[in-house]
């Protein structure tokens, strides 16, 4: 988790999610930063596949 106040910074993160209000206006925004490879092998050396780790339905705009 990443905790962000710096107001440039949290309107270059608004920018990643279309513009949302709600995190210019946040005096902390909280970032939880996920790694779907670690959860994945987490899966894997539990005998499950980890059928549906694929899916980002979950991000409102992956950055490019």
């Amino acid at each position: 988790m990443v905790a962000v106040e710096d107001p440039e910074r949290k309107a270059r993160l608004a920018g990643f999610t279309g513009g949302n209000a709600h995190i210019l206006a946040a005096p902390l925004f909280l970032v939880w930063l996920v790694d779907l490879k670690r959860l994945r092998d987490i899966a894997r050396d539990n005998g499950n596949h980890g059928e549906g780790l694929n899916y980002l339905e979950s991000f409102s705009r992956i950055p490019r």
